[in-house]
């Protein structure tokens, strides 16, 4: 299971990554992280609804 810290860093790398990439290049990075962790977030709440049912 994959902690925030996890996803922190990923969000890190991707605006790290973002100027290289030309699709990122029309999207600000302050918009481009937030959607980072959340999806993050989102995969680690499916993740823990799916544990809580079994």
């Amino acid at each position: 299971m994959y902690s925030a810290s996890f996803f922190a860093s990923a969000g890190i790398l991707a605006m790290q990554w973002a100027p290289s990439f030309s699709f990122a290049e029309s999207v600000p990075t302050w918009l481009l992280a937030p959607i980072v962790v959340i999806s993050g977030y989102a995969v680690l709440y499916r993740r823990h609804a799916r544990q809580a049912e079994l």
